[in-house]
């Protein structure tokens, strides 16, 4: 993937020729909000991108705007979920552990939307989103009944969290702002002989977007029905990508590429359709949507309206402080990218043994036993334009280069917050997140 950045100049370029749409059949605001948040997503194995998976994202695709370089702010479901619903980076808004939860004076978008009069429903299906981490907050329905039914690596959940929506919206008003999360092509990857692309992990994996990718279509079929899609924004969007040995590791542990590259469609009333090259982050999703809404908000937010062809793209940072032992820092600026990895092994080993002495399954403990393998300390520093999967650490011949990004990695990291609080998980709740390969 070449990554380019671009001036103010060419996004006005670019702008115009995505273009404003302002005959009079354009539906006029206010506009709903659907944003569709698909775990463990890569954007190389969906169908706009030639992979047989999702034929009702590619409609969407191509009825909207497909963003190519979108990047996860960390690479895993809590902090990158708490970026794209509070447009903050994760060492602000702080829910960075399995432990940690948004801290409470950082507001989310349901409360920004719902003080502007929105309706605002919820709808989601992963554990690490339950309301005592302020996922909750600003949203007059918030469900997360799918999530604590039962083990979601052993279930499939998309039909499931759809049909609870089909019921929850039945009263629905606009203006609205619907958020959806699909959970199913994460770990483990389950078949489904409607979809047999094969036997391997990462066939099972595309079964996996098929099937949520159908009810994706369900759902928005049910919407379209009710006449609730005429005049709404529609964003689609994943929390992180997936490993399949690319970098001799599984399931998303690192900050490579496979993990941090997300797809980004959005769907409008009023822009035509397109393909944008420039840089998208997580961070953009709430400027973005209140760009659109034409709502001014006194909050700041790091992050830029995506479709505002006055601003620059900045540099992307990335961290996560997941496995447990290790802190990863990363920066990405023009066609370099670095990342600065520390690994307490000591910490990652006994974590490691003792999630395994409480394991018998088989399939858990071959996850388990993954976890931070291919997490190396280190600087790696890579051009990306020559070497788009990361291969060649380039740090020690470039060093000029790799210090002036430390240099911008420390000032940005310089004022991370500590959690200001912590909460409580319940022995079946930490079980289940074990299951999932998250282990502490």
């Amino acid at each position: 993937m070449k990554i380019r950045f671009m001036s103010a100049l060419l996004w006005a370029i670019l702008f115009i020729s995505l273009g404003i749409v302002s005959c009079d059949s354009t539906p006029k605001g206010p506009y709903n909000v659907i944003l569709i948040v698909v775990d463990t997503l890569r954007p190389d194995h969906l169908s706009y991108s030639g992979y047989p998976t999702s034929p009702n994202i590619e409609k969407l695709a191509k009825e909207g705007v497909i963003f190519k370089n979108c990047y996860s702010q960390s690479g895993w479901t809590l902090p990158a979920i708490a970026t794209i619903l509070c447009g903050q980076y994760p060492k602000d808004h702080s829910a960075i552990s399995e432990v940690s939860k948004i801290r409470d004076e950082v507001p989310t978008l349901a409360e920004i939307l719902s003080v502007n009069g929105y309706d605002t429903r919820a709808f989601v299906s992963h554990l690490f989103l339950m309301p005592s981490r302020g996922f909750a907050r600003g949203f007059k329905t918030y469900d997360y009944s799918t999530a604590r039914a039962s083990d979601p690596d052993r279930a499939s959940t998309s039909e499931t969290v759809t049909t609870i929506a089909e019921r929850g919206l039945s009263d629905i008003k606009e203006p609205y702002f619907l958020f959806m999360h699909y959970f199913d092509p994460h770990w483990r990857y389950l078949a489904y002989p409607q979809y047999p692309f094969g036997d391997r992990d990462i066939d099972h994996y595309d079964a996996e977007i098929a099937n949520t990718d159908h009810f994706i279509g369900v759902l928005l079929d049910y919407l379209n029905s009710k006449k609730l899609l005429d005049k709404t924004i529609v964003i689609l969007m994943g929390d992180h990508g997936e490993e399949f040995g690319e970098h001799n590791g599984r399931s998303h542990n690192t900050l490579y590429d496979e993990v941090l590259h997300v797809p980004l469609v959005i769907k409008t009333p009023f822009l035509k359709k397109g393909e944008i090259d420039a840089i998208a982050e997580q961070i953009d999703i709430v400027p973005t949507v209140l760009g659109m809404l034409n709502i001014k908000d006194a909050h700041q937010f790091p992050g830029r309206n995506l479709f505002d062809a006055k601003t620059d793209t900045m540099p992307v940072f990335v961290e996560r402080n997941n496995p447990v032992g290790t802190v990863q820092r990363g920066i990405i600026k023009g066609k370099f990218k670095l990342t600065r990895i520390e690994v307490d092994s000591a910490k990652v080993l006994d974590v490691r043994e003792r999630a395994l002495a409480k394991s018998t399954d088989p399939v858990d403990r071959a996850l388990i036993e993954s976890v931070g393998l291919n997490v190396h300390p280190g600087i790696f520093l890579y051009d990306l334009n020559s070497d788009p999967h990361e291969k060649t650490n380039i740090f020690s011949q470039n060093q000029a280069k790799g210090e002036e990004l430390l240099i911008a990695l420390a000032k940005h990291f310089d004022k991370e917050k500590i959690p200001s609080s912590q909460i409580s998980l319940s022995p079946d709740i930490e079980e289940k997140l074990r299951k999932l390969g998250y282990i502490r």
